[in-house]
Parts: C-alpha cells; sequence; structure tokens
C-alpha cells in the first residue's frame, strides 16, 4: 500500500498548497461573463503569492451552458483559460479540471487540453469526465476523480469507487475531487439523492474538493466552496475559492477561504406586510449598492409595490428587477413539501447502468437483456 504521507522534497515549500475552485458558471443568463472573468483573473493573478501553489483543482462546473463558437463569451473564455495555463507553466503549478453537470459543462472543459496544445504552453493540465484514480507523480498523490451523475443511483456510484480502489491497489487516496452533493449541504425536508459523506471520509487521508452546491460549507475534511460568483437569488452569501496548506503529517493544516470581492451582488428586500411609502423607503436605501446588482421584491401578489415595478425598473435603470410574490391565504392550514425535480442527464457513462436498469423491472429475460446491451454498446 502507499505511504501515508507526502514526498515532501516534491513540493515548494514544507506543506502542500491548493486552491479549489468550482461552479464558476461561465455565459450563465443572469450574471455577466465579464464580471465572473474580472473575479477570476483577480483571485488567480500572476504573481509570487499564486506561485506558491502546488496544484489547482478545477471542481466542475466552469461553464453554465452550452456556449456556442459565435457567442460573445467564447473568445473572452480562451483568453483566460489560455492566461491560466501559461501562469501554471511558468509557474510550476499542477492543473486538474473535473467536468461538473453534465447539462452545464457539456465537455467544454476540453478547451483547457485544446488552448494548451493550440498555444504550446505545456503546462502541466489534464481534464477528467470519467471516474478515475491518478497518481500525480510530481507530488507523490493519489487523487480520485469523480464526475457528476456518475450514475443515478448514489449508492451505484459508490461500489464503482470501491472496485477501482481495488484495481488500483490502494484502501485510501490522498484526495478526492468529485461534483455533486452531501447529505450535510441539503435542507432536511428535500428529499434528494445524496453521496454519504461518511463513505467518502473514509477512503481519503487528506481532503474532499466538492462541487454542485453553491453555499460553502466544511464539514470534517468535506471542502465545498460554492459558487465562486453569485448567479440567481436565493443563493447570497460570501463566494470565492479555497486554498489549503497540507502539513507533513495532515496535523494543522491550514483551510483559507478567499472572498471573490468581486462577485455580482444579488439583494432580496423584504416589503410584506409594508405600506407603499415604507417599501420605497426600504428600496431608495437599498440602491446605493453597486450598479449592476440584482435586485428582487418580495411582496404580497396584487399589492401595490408589485405593481410599481415597471417604475422601478425607469427610476433605478441601473438595476436589475424582479419580484417574487406571495399569496396570503389564512385558510389554508395545510402545507406540503416541495421537493424540486432533479433531471439526470443521459451520457455515455451512464445510459447502460440505466438501461439495463430498467429492463430489470420489466422482468425482462437474460437473453433480451444482453443482446439489448450489446446493440447499445455498438452505438456509443
Amino acid at each position: 500500500m502507499k505511504s501515508t504521507t507526502y514526498n515532501w522534497t516534491n513540493c515548494k515549500g514544507d506543506k502542500m498548497n491548493v486552491l479549489s475552485i468550482g461552479d464558476i458558471h461561465l455565459g450563465n443568463s443572469n450574471t455577466p461573463f465579464t464580471s465572473i472573468l474580472a473575479g477570476l483573473y483577480n483571485a488567480i493573478p500572476d504573481n509570487d503569492e499564486t506561485g506558491k501553489l502546488d496544484v489547482i483543482f478545477i471542481v466542475g462546473d466552469i461553464f453554465d451552458k452550452l456556449i456556442m463558437l459565435p457567442d460573445a463569451p467564447v473568445l473572452d473564455i480562451q483568453l483566460w483559460i489560455t492566461q491560466l495555463l501559461r501562469i501554471c507553466k511558468r509557474r510550476n503549478i499542477i492543473l486538474r479540471v473535473l467536468e461538473g453537470t453534465p447539462s452545464h459543462d457539456r465537455g467544454q472543459g476540453m478547451q483547457f487540453i485544446a488552448m494548451d496544445r493550440v498555444g504550446e504552453i505545456g503546462a502541466n493540465v489534464r481534464y477528467v469526465d470519467t471516474l478515475s484514480i491518478e497518481h500525480i507523480s510530481e507530488l507523490d498523490i493519489d487523487v480520485l476523480y469523480l464526475p457528476d451523475e456518475w450514475h443515478h443511483d448514489h449508492n451505484d456510484t459508490w461500489v464503482d469507487v470501491t472496485k477501482l480502489l481495488t484495481e488500483h491497489g490502494l484502501d485510501k487516496v490522498d484526495f478526492i475531487l468529485m461534483h455533486g452533493q452531501f447529505e450535510h449541504q441539503m435542507p432536511a425536508h428535500l428529499n434528494l439523492p445524496c453521496h454519504v459523506a461518511e463513505r467518502y471520509i473514509s477512503i481519503v487521508r487528506y481532503f474532499i474538493f466538492v462541487g454542485h452546491i453553491h453555499f460553502m460549507s466544511i464539514y470534517k475534511c468535506i471542502l465545498a466552496a460554492g459558487s465562486f460568483d453569485c448567479i440567481s437569488h436565493g443563493e447570497e452569501g460570501d463566494k470565492g475559492h479555497f486554498r489549503v496548506s497540507v502539513c507533513k503529517g495532515n496535523e494543522n493544516n491550514q483551510i483559507k477561504f478567499v472572498k471573490n470581492e468581486l462577485a455580482t451582488n444579488y439583494s432580496t428586500i423584504d416589503c410584506l406586510n409594508l405600506e407603499l411609502a415604507d417599501s420605497l423607503k426600504l428600496i431608495e436605501d437599498t440602491c446605493t449598492i453597486p450598479k449592476g446588482s440584482h435586485i428582487r421584491i418580495l411582496c404580497e401578489r396584487y399589492s401595490d409595490i408589485a405593481a410599481s415595478i415597471d417604475l422601478l425598473k425607469d427610476k433605478y435603470p441601473d438595476y436589475h428587477w424582479k419580484t417574487k410574490q406571495v399569496t396570503n391565504d389564512t385558510t389554508s392550514t395545510t402545507t406540503t413539501d416541495k421537493v424540486k425535480y432533479q433531471a439526470v442527464s443521459i451520457t455515455k457513462n451512464n445510459i447502460s447502468q440505466m438501461i439495463n436498469n430498467k429492463l430489470v423491472l420489466r422482468e425482462t429475460e437474460d437473453h433480451v437483456k444482453v443482446r439489448a446491451l450489446e446493440l447499445l454498446a455498438e452505438i456509443i
């Protein structure tokens, strides 16, 4: 089995310095890509402080949607990717890029490999879109990569993870990069499929860096930086990335959350049960926040303030306006928790398992299942 400590002579100092960032969502329709990119340039500048890093992990959802070549953001995004690659090459930083949710990234993380080749940069970069384990020889570490939606059933994913460990002759890896959600990140009333935290904690020596949920959280050795920028109402809070210094012997590790000071401002103004004059005063006081901020008015349906949204847009044109209207119904005594529907993208990695599960549920004869999966394998 692998030793339980790093070959520290391969690091730049007496600690291994790691930057973890994710859920960047370039191309989002709410927050401009120019704002997100400005934050990225500010977060990872070409300076000596960045040069102390040994490795940068990007844990998925770099992109928000499929961006077509003629779209405005493409060139600017490629320029940022190229600069990051040049920084990593110049300052000897390893870069690993994980595929996130298929409906967001859509394989566009390959841009990092393409830009490295086109620019003849030669950075130590790898894009990963499959469940896999890599031994990074330069740092003598083993890293487990787990993209989102590997299987619809998280128990099936765990089975594949344990098999992979066995195949590599490992009982633990040093780091885990994954995109998905754990139980502790979700509200208790939402019945959504989650990875089991203790399972993954049991197979990692140092840290698990996870993306997908847009709120920063720390649970034992699981570090979720949340989204790098704010892209929606309801996701307010500090945005940024983690910088972690892993000490020899896994003692006195330092975890620092670096706030994105250029994150777009999203604010909600609670005007429920307020007179129009009071609501307008509250709105006026709020409109001292930076221009370009997104402001949402929480108000009763059919209220005066709800009817005034167009006037607010005219009076304060430098902000993005939205209302969230609620209906007061004092006669209703029954409440129902709504479970958010979570779609699963069909990919070449999960389609065989999904079809096999359907065939099992339908009690399909074994020879038919085998033939169906053989035919499927010929076209994927």
